[in-house]
This record gives C-alpha cells, sequence and structure tokens, in this order.
C-alpha cells in the first residue's frame, strides 16, 4: 500500500476534508485486510484532526476492527454530546468478557463512569426500548453488587430523578437509602443530599411566594404545598437520631446500649417504649 500512503500523507495537507475522506475509504475498499492497519494508522489520526461528525463517523467504523480502543471511542462520542451512544457503548463495553482496558481500569472502575455519565447527562441521554438503557435497574445492580459505595449510589440515582424531574421517584431512592444502608457513613451521605434537596425545594417555593406576594396574587394551593414542604422537612430532621440508631441496629442488633438508645430516644411515650423493648426482647440474641 506504500503508492495508497504516499497519495495520503500529500492529501491529508489539503483543505478537502471531504475528499481526502473518501479517498481513505476508496484505500480500505481496495487494500486486502491484512493491510488496513497502516492505513487505519494514518485515518485515525486525520479523522481526530478533523473532529466533530467527521471524526465520530471514522471511530465508528475503525472500533469494529479495533474493539481495544473502546475507551477513546467514548471519549469522542461524551466530546461531541453523543451522550446516549457513549451510554450504549459502555453497555457493550461491560458486556464483552473479553475486554481488557489498555489503560489498566478494572470494571467496576469502568462501570462506576458509565454511572456518572448517566447521572451527568440524565435529560439528555436517551432511556427507551431502542437504547436498551435502564438507568435504574443499572444503579441498582450496583448498590446490589458494590457495598462499600451504597451511599454514593443512592444518592447517584436519587440525582438522577432530580434531573429529569422526577422529584418523588428521587424522594423515594433517598427514603430507601436511609432506612437500608449498614454504615453511618453512608447514611451521613445520604441524609446530607436528601436535606439539601428538600431544602432547595422549599427555597423555591418561599420564591414563589415572594413574588406573588409582591404581585397581590393568592395561590392557596401553592401555600398549601410550601406547609407540607416544611412539615415533611421538619419530620425529616426529627427522624435523624432514630435513623441513625436503626443503622447501628442493623449492624449488630444484640447491642444492648443502642437499644437503650432507642428508649430514651422515645421519651415519655410509653407505647413505643414498650415495643421498643419487645422489639429488643425478640431481637436480641445472648
Amino acid at each position: 500500500p506504500r503508492v495508497w500512503e504516499m497519495y495520503l500523507h500529500f492529501l491529508v495537507k489539503q483543505p478537502a476534508i471531504t475528499l481526502v475522506r473518501r479517498t481513505f475509504d476508496r484505500a480500505l475498499r481496495a487494500l486486502p485486510i491484512t493491510q488496513h492497519n497502516r492505513i487505519w494508522a494514518l485515518y485515525v489520526p486525520f479523522s481526530n484532526a478533523a473532529s466533530g461528525d467527521t471524526a465520530v463517523k471514522v471511530w465508528r467504523r475503525y472500533i469494529q476492527v479495533h474493539p481495544e480502543e473502546a475507551e477513546d471511542f467514548i471519549e469522542l462520542l461524551i466530546e461531541s454530546g453523543l451522550y446516549t451512544e457513549a451510554a450504549i457503548s459502555y453497555v457493550n463495553l461491560l458486556n464483552n468478557v473479553r475486554f481488557a482496558s489498555k489503560t489498566g481500569k478494572g470494571h467496576y472502575e469502568l462501570w462506576s463512569e458509565m454511572v456518572d455519565l448517566l447521572v451527568d447527562h440524565a435529560s439528555e441521554i436517551e432511556v427507551n426500548y431502542e437504547s436498551g438503557i435502564d438507568v435504574e435497574s443499572i444503579i441498582r445492580s450496583g448498590i446490589a453488587r458494590f457495598p462499600d459505595q451504597r451511599g454514593k449510589l443512592w444518592v447517584g440515582l436519587a440525582t438522577y430523578w432530580i434531573r429529569r424531574g422526577s422529584f418523588e421517584r428521587a424522594r423515594d431512592a433517598f427514603e430507601q437509602g436511609i432506612t437500608t444502608v449498614m454504615t453511618v457513613r453512608d447514611f451521613a451521605l445520604i441524609f446530607e443530599s436528601y436535606t439539601e434537596f428538600e431544602e432547595s425545594i422549599i427555597k423555591a417555593l418561599m420564591e414563589s411566594v415572594t413574588n406573588r406576594t409582591d404581585m397581590g396574587v393568592e395561590d392557596e394551593d401553592a401555600d398549601f404545598e410550601l406547609d407540607v414542604r416544611m412539615m415533611r422537612f421538619e419530620h425529616l430532621m426529627d427522624r435523624r437520631p432514630f435513623l441513625v440508631n436503626d443503622v447501628l441496629l442493623r449492624q449488630n442488633p444484640n447491642l444492648v446500649s443502642e437499644w437503650e438508645k432507642r428508649v430514651a430516644l422515645w421519651g415519655d411515650n410509653k407505647q413505643e417504649v414498650v415495643r421498643t423493648y419487645a422489639d429488643a426482647i425478640a431481637s436480641i440474641h445472648p
């Protein structure tokens, strides 16, 4: 392919991108597959320099013969704003048991990068039958598989739904997170994000109330929603010591000291105190 190489070396210095790309394609069609690598060695740098749509089109073909370059292709897709295709490429890469990262990244690191992409660009990534991307299932699978990352992943799932405007689903994720995690560290991470989320909703509603007041407009439904949000937030803060106590008891239900703290938290609520003693007796195995 020496003649092709010389000709292509000359062409890549010209400003005619379409002509150069078509000539590279002709070279690949004309030469046997055993000599394609010598053409790709010129074609890929050319496409990177051309950037944009040209680079993506060339790399889509290149990756079919060199799947080991998948990480660079994904990086290009992200730079080009093609987040759905990047996510699909991550899924394909992770499902390929023979794939070995040329940068030494492990399976979890690559999976984590994919989750960050899904969360960061939640509103831009298509989640439908055609894309085959189910973000909730992906993140929940990680919560089950990576126990030391549960706090981060619960926050990631909630953040995903917030960015897609599904606030109730975000709240469900926060609630499930704070009531199932096994470490105080994970609980603190989720609870902090949860309270920040609720505070942001309340702040937005209060600003809306101020604007309506300035305009002399009344909206009883909106005022009621603000009251409900405030009550919900206060209830969440009141639950905090009980939730922390729950975490410690999930870790070790035999901790008598934590059961005693539970009793103290209920104070004069005799019904709950009796129920706590009954739960303690049923749970402690000396």
